[in-house]
């Protein structure tokens, strides 16, 4: 994201148990995650093309919310589920508005 642009604000939830999947394709700033459905099984992973930034550990409880410092994914925002993960999320970020 460039410096002094105003950033658009968007959320999108997601059941876990899809596997990966592609949040937002761009540059993008993760704002926080609200635990919709607890996270049973195993870890989810966010994070963009090359790196993993945060990790949501298994037990994490339905109505948790995760305010995050903004976390800086350079390529795109990927959810991936480590094997057998479910519950579902709501991730919410910030985008350039262009």
């Amino acid at each position: 994201m460039a410096t002094n642009t105003i950033s658009k604000s968007e959320s999108s939830k997601y059941d876990v148990s899809n596997g990966t999947t592609t949040i937002y394709t761009g540059a993008s700033v993760i704002k926080g995650v609200y635990v919709n459905t607890a996270i049973a099984t195993d870890t989810v992973i966010l994070g963009d093309d090359t790196t993993n930034l945060i990790v949501l550990p298994v037990g994490l409880v339905a109505g948790t919310m995760i305010n995050l410092p903004d976390v800086f994914c350079a390529t795109s925002i990927k959810l991936t589920r480590s094997t057998t993960a479910t519950g579902d999320i709501t991730v919410f970020y910030a985008i350039d508005r262009d």
